[in-house]
């Protein structure tokens, strides 16, 4: 079974275009990188069956997914894994049941399979519904840093290499790239603030905080995007002058990489 069966393009009549699985709109984002495909990338027809295995219909299904394991669906060398991300997920005793529409997890997994295997020849991740987290983080009602509400959770998809030992790699919590889109929305967000202001000063620590967790992600390493920074000597948040472009991804294109704060 080869791409086309996955990618399934249907002729637009008006516009005499294919159309293939949808890209993530952000603060959504993907990544296509060498990590996910260790110890050797994976087939691709054999992540096309995988894919074949996930649930169909457009109808919202309750379910019930463990942040640190997933849900997973395996065939042969590749497999894929739906998991559900985000600070609220660690807070919480035991998952919430969701409504998820299967389609949209079709639509991730069949936009990676493509993207990060056929094309790619490696593997890769997807977010959706990041902006639930982004948009908490940017409200001015919102404390943080602090616990955050499970309207928050998003979800994220891995296509991957089978592995001998599951590394329950959480992307949506741990990938470099994940982080990054929060840091711009929040960057935005500061620089769109009133000067002088309570408000531009807590999105300032905002993004100390989130450029400091920054430093210590990258592929592999299970260090979240909230977690808190190093602390200064005397135990508090050291001082920082926060500026455009403090806090970049290494590397370009949709690979993967690791991050540096420059304040």
């Amino acid at each position: 079974m080869g791409v086309p069966s996955l990618v399934q393009p249907s002729l637009n009549s008006s516009t005499s275009t294919l159309t293939v699985f949808p890209p993530p709109i952000p603060p959504d984002v993907f990544d296509c990188g060498g990590y996910y495909a260790l110890p050797r990338p994976p087939a691709t027809g054999d992540c096309v069956d995988a894919f074949n295995l996930l649930p169909q219909g457009d109808t919202p299904l309750i379910w019930t997914i463990e942040p640190t394991t997933g849900k997973k669906w395996k065939y042969g060398t590749c497999e894929i894994i739906l998991y559900i991300s985000g600070q609220a997920t660690a807070e919480l005793f035991s998952p919430p049941p969701l409504s998820i529409n299967p389609q949209d997890v079709r639509n991730m997994a069949g936009f990676v399979v493509h993207q990060c295997v056929a094309v790619a020849r490696i593997g890769g991740m997807i977010t959706k519904n990041l902006a639930r987290t982004t948009d908490w983080l940017t409200a001015s009602t919102s404390v943080w840093p602090g616990t955050m509400p499970p309207s928050t959770i998003y979800l994220s998809l891995l296509v991957q290499s089978v592995i001998q030992e599951d590394a329950h790699w959480n992307p949506g919590n741990f990938a470099p790239r994940v982080l990054q889109s929060i840091y711009n929305r929040l960057k935005t967000a500061f620089a769109d603030a009133a000067p002088s202001t309570s408000r531009k000063r807590d999105l300032g620590n905002r993004l100390f905080w989130i450029s400091r967790a920054g430093t210590r992600m990258g592929d592999g390493r299970y260090f979240a995007w909230w977690e808190p920074p190093r602390l200064a000597n005397n135990g508090s948040l050291p001082a920082v002058n926060l500026t455009a472009g403090l806090l970049e991804v290494e590397g370009s294109g949709g690979g993967s990489g690791s991050l540096s704060a420059t304040a």
